[in-house]
């Protein structure tokens, strides 16, 4: 393999995992506004989720932000 090709094939590799990232980013963003926008309005529980669920959602949350 030249010089050349190794340069290639790694930028290859690195616009491939630049669109992944960017693409995970995207989904986590969407899944914390899922999870923030849960009750609707000022999160009032419209959806009626008792408190050891919202913890749990909570917990996701966490995870999901930085």
């Amino acid at each position: 393999m030249t010089h050349e090709e190794l340069i290639a094939r790694q930028a290859h590799q690195i616009a491939d995992l630049t669109e992944t990232v960017n693409y995970q980013k995207r989904q986590i963003d969407d899944a914390t506004m899922y999870l923030v926008c849960v009750g609707g309005p000022l999160n009032g529980n419209n959806l009626g989720y008792s408190n050891e669920q919202l913890e749990y959602l909570q917990d996701i949350l966490d995870i999901l932000e930085p």
